[in-house]
C-alpha cells in the first residue's frame, strides 16, 4: 500500500469524510482503502500501490465539502 497525504481538510472532517472523498473522486472501491490517519489539518491514507499515482492526480485540486485540497505522496513527517 502507498501512503498519500491530503490537506487542508475542512473543519470537523472525519475518517468517513476522507474515505468517501478518496473513493468517489479517486474512483476507487472504498474497501480497497487502507488505514486513514488524521494528522493536524490533513489526513494520511493508504491506497493500493498500482492506483496511487492516478488517485493523487485525481484528488489534487479537487474540492472536499467546498474546500480545495492538495494531495501528494506522503513523507515520513506526515504520519509521525
Amino acid at each position: 500500500m502507498a501512503l498519500i497525504h491530503v490537506e487542508p481538510l475542512p473543519p470537523r472532517s472525519g475518517p468517513g469524510d476522507v474515505l468517501r472523498f478518496v473513493a468517489e473522486v479517486g474512483k476507487l472501491d472504498g474497501k480497497k482503502v487502507g488505514k486513514i490517519a488524521l494528522v493536524g489539518r490533513g489526513a494520511t491514507v493508504e491506497v493500493p500501490d498500482d492506483k496511487a499515482a492516478a488517485i493523487v492526480a485525481a484528488l489534487d485540486g479537487a474540492e472536499l465539502r467546498g474546500r480545495r485540497v492538495r494531495a501528494r505522496f506522503a513523507g515520513k513527517a506526515d504520519y509521525t
